[in-house]
Parts: C-alpha cells; sequence; structure tokens
C-alpha cells in the first residue's frame, strides 16, 4: 500500500507539472507566433505603399523584415516540432561512440563555429554511450551551439571533456560565456525561458536538450559561478542498456537536476 501511495503521488505531481508546462506552452507560442504575424500584416502595407512610390530602397528594406519574420516563426515551429519528437523509442538506441557524435555534431555547426571564430575542443577517449545516435547528436550540437551563440566575446571557446564512472559516462560541456546569475539557474532547462532575450533562438534548445537526457535515463545539471564566469553542463548517460522499468521516472530525474 506504500508504494501504492508514492506512485500515485509520483503521478500526481507529473500531472501538475504537465498541465503547468501546458497552460505555459499555450500561451507562449500563440504570443511567439502572433508577434511576427502582426509584423508581416503591418509591413505587407508598408510595401503596398512603396510598391506604388516605386521606392526601390524601401521595398527592398519591407521584403528583408517580413522575411525575418517568417523565418522566426519557421525556426520556433522546427524547435516544436524537434521537442515532439523525442520520445522512448528503444528501437532506435545501441551502442554509440560518443566521440562521433560530438565530432558530427562539431561538423554540422561549421558555419557558424567559422563565423564567429570559436574555438571548440574535445578533450575524451573513446567512450560509448547507449543511445539514439540522432538524438544523441542534438544533445551535443544544441549544448555547443549554447555556449557560442550566448558568447559576446570575438572568440568564443567551447570545451567538450568525458570519464567513465561505473555504468556511466559523465559529460561536461564548458564555455566561456557571460555564465548564469544564481537565481536564474534553476529555470535554465524551462520550455521557452529565454535568460538572455537579445540572444538567437526561441528558448526551447535547453528544454530539448533536458528532455532528451530524461528520456535516456541520465541526468544533467548547470554549474555557473555566476555572471561573468562561463557555464558548465555536466551530464551523465548511461554506457551500458538500463534496467527499462528503473529509468523513466521524470519526478525523481527533474529532483536529480535542480540539486
Amino acid at each position: 500500500r506504500i508504494e501504492s501511495e508514492r506512485i500515485r503521488e509520483s503521478l500526481i505531481k507529473n500531472l501538475e507539472a504537465t498541465n503547468t508546462e501546458l497552460k505555459q506552452f499555450t500561451y507562449t507560442v500563440s504570443h511567439d507566433l502572433k508577434s511576427p504575424l502582426i509584423t508581416i500584416k503591418g509591413f505587407l502595407g508598408i510595401l503596398g505603399e512603396d510598391i506604388e512610390k516605386q521606392d526601390s530602397a524601401a521595398i527592398e528594406e519591407d521584403l528583408s523584415i517580413i522575411g525575418s519574420a517568417a523565418d522566426g516563426m519557421k525556426q520556433l515551429l522546427d524547435d516544436l516540432l524537434e521537442l515532439s519528437r523525442i520520445g522512448r523509442n528503444y528501437k532506435s538506441r545501441s551502442m554509440i561512440s560518443l566521440e562521433e557524435i560530438v565530432c558530427e555534431a562539431i561538423t554540422l555547426l561549421a558555419g557558424e563555429i567559422e563565423a564567429r571564430d570559436a574555438n571548440v575542443r574535445c578533450e575524451m577517449e573513446d567512450l560509448t554511450v547507449y543511445g539514439d545516435p540522432v538524438q544523441m547528436r542534438q544533445l551535443m550540437q544544441n549544448l555547443i551551439d549554447n555556449g557560442i551563440k550566448h558568447n559576446r566575446k570575438d572568440n568564443p571557446k567551447v570545451t567538450i571533456r568525458a570519464v567513465e564512472d561505473d555504468d556511466f559516462v559523465v559529460i561536461e560541456v564548458s564555455d566561456d560565456g557571460p555564465g548564469v546569475a544564481t537565481e536564474y539557474q534553476e529555470r535554465i532547462f524551462q520550455l521557452f525561458d529565454k535568460l538572455d532575450p537579445d540572444s538567437d533562438g526561441t528558448g526551447i534548445g535547453l528544454a530539448i536538450v533536458k528532455r532528451i537526457v530524461d528520456f535516456h535515463g541520465g541526468t544533467i545539471r548547470l554549474h555557473s559561478d555566476g555572471l561573468g564566469n562561463g557555464c558548465t553542463f555536466i551530464i551523465r548517460l548511461p554506457s551500458v542498456e538500463p534496467d527499462r522499468s528503473t529509468i523513466y521516472d521524470l519526478t525523481d530525474s527533474k529532483e536529480s537536476t535542480s540539486s
């Protein structure tokens, strides 16, 4: 009976957390989609006036603003689609090389790395993790990208390290960016919670990272000594096939990441 009560309380907590996230999700999506739509509608009217005036410079500017607003909507919808795809697909999981996954993620970010003259280093042995290779690549890609795009320095630095720890691999992704103030660190993985409103992105990237880690039976936490001291994301992922009966208690996962 005690066990059934514990399970019941855990389910209630999960439902309450899901309802809260759903309310936040609905409000934020409607707001974030409405803003670019207002921009597009407004500039379509201005574009019509500029076409009548045959003002080619103004027309080009109008089209650029409309295109940027449409791109913002597409990015939000693409990120939401990625978030919805993350699930418990056991069949796609296998033993994979962490070094290969990190190298693939770096290759996919090559354009951004070159544009920002970023220094991304991978310091690890050839370790293996048990997981979905596509989601593992997305996990590393989002963390590396996060370390670059929030860094205002001319040559942002991101370092990936990993070590074995029993049946797990502990991965550290560190950057020399602005860091996160202590009072905001617990919010870092929340959906749509952008701590830097001037940055690119939708506020979904780290929520995707958190969900991937949860669904793989791992944990993730942020270490930052405050503003100006950079960030280190510490991820713990299984290096062997886990016991499926024990790894998908998301309540426990949330508690472990906030400790």
